[in-house]
Order: C-alpha cells, then structure tokens, then sequence
C-alpha cells in the first residue's frame, strides 16, 4: 500500500543526495525555493516516447487505497 514520503533537495547541503524512485511509483514534485531550481532525470530505461499510455496519472484516494493501474 502507497505511503506519502516527502523528501526535501536542498542545493546548499555538503553531502548532497540521489533520490532513487522506484518504477511505478506516483510522484510529484514542487519547487519550495525562491531561485529557479533544475531537476536531472536519468529514466531506466531510457524514456521512449512512441510508448502510449505510458504514463498513469492517480488520484490521492486511489493511491490511499493501494490501487495499481
């Protein structure tokens, strides 16, 4: 079953960190900076955008209730 976990990116931090998120799982993301902030992504596999519906977009119930489509 879906757990919210929030993690916080911060570009001042000495020891920075990968945010690894596995397959299938409902993410989002959000800027809390003032400053423009960059995201690098490096899908595996690779994105391939001739897939269709390879993308699946949730709802917060349906997550809460563990539903997979």
């Amino acid at each position: 079953k879906w757990e919210r976990e929030e993690t916080i990116l911060d570009a001042n931090d000495p020891n920075p960190i990968r945010l690894f998120i596995p397959k299938n799982c409902p993410t989002g993301l959000k800027n809390i900076g003032d400053e423009d902030a960059w995201l690098i992504n490096y899908p595996d596999p690779a994105y391939d955008p001739t897939l269709k519906g390879e993308q699946v977009d949730y709802t917060q119930e349906e997550l809460e209730q563990g539903i997979v489509k």
